[in-house]
């Protein structure tokens, strides 16, 4: 299994997260053994985890959808409770390391995943681990209409064509339905991006895009990219569906 560092860094700006993500060639596992399996089932995706650390505090799981064109990115994300304070009685990370299994849900039967989990050790999350694999899906909950995505209005706004329907009966929190994302790629393996939660299908991109340019300083000419993913409850658990992503659109900072 190929293993990367991830060097992560995040603010929370007035309700935006803003974050920025660089990868170096693939490392040798740093001796704490962890490990992990991802096998395709008929209700979605079987992870089993091996030797989760136990100064873990936050586990990141996400598939990326490489089939086809469609890029989509579906995420959970573990927590350890305690450690960050939340008053919320499922601590899913203690849960995970209990059982060491997690059953994510939302796969498609011949859609090939890239997997990524990434373990990280202080609250801060200022660096992690993580782990990478491919799985191919057998069945699961699924998309079945297709959202789209486009910058409008001078690339200040991005605009979200429909509501996602999907295959099985899903949950939707009361507030804060989509999560939009920009990502401004400096090169081809370092982005800065930022996300916020919303309710709307019309979200102001540019306050996202200012936010980042703010406190990260780049200026130039760069590629972007929008997306937008919906928060859905399965379970105890909270996942991130990836619906719609941009075209990439050239900007000026």
């Amino acid at each position: 299994m190929v293993t990367k560092k991830l060097t992560l860094g995040m603010i929370m700006v007035t309700g935006i997260m803003l974050f920025s993500c660089a990868t170096t060639e693939p490392a040798v596992n740093a001796g704490i053994g962890f490990s992990f399996n991802a096998e395709g089932t008929s209700e979605g995706i079987a992870f089993r985890f091996y030797n989760i650390p136990e100064d873990a505090v936050h586990l990141a799981v996400t598939l990326s959808d490489i089939t086809g064109s469609s890029r989509m990115v579906h995420q959970v994300l573990l927590w350890d409770n305690e450690s960050f304070g939340f008053k919320i009685s499922h601590n899913d990370l203690a849960e995970t390391r209990r059982t060491g299994s997690l059953l994510f849900p939302f796969a498609k039967d011949g859609h090939e995943y890239e997997v990524h989990v990434a373990i990280f050790t202080d609250t801060g999350l200022n660096n992690s681990t993580s782990y990478a694999g491919r799985v191919i899906g057998t069945g699961g909950i699924y998309m079945t209409n297709s959202p789209q995505l486009h910058f409008t209005d001078d690339n200040r706004i991005l605009a979200l064509s429909k509501m996602p329907t999907f295959s099985e009966e899903v949950m939707f929190p009361q507030d804060g339905l989509f999560s939009y994302s920009v990502s401004v790629w400096l090169d081809e393996e370092d982005a800065r991006s930022a996300s916020r939660f919303s309710d709307g299908f019309a979200f102001p991109a540019h306050e996202l895009l200012d936010g980042a340019q703010d406190y990260f300083g780049f200026a130039g000419y760069f590629p972007v990219i929008g997306q937008v993913e919906i928060r859905v409850f399965d379970g105890d658990m909270e996942w991130l569906v990836g619906i719609a992503r941009t075209a990439e659109v050239m900007m000026r900072f």
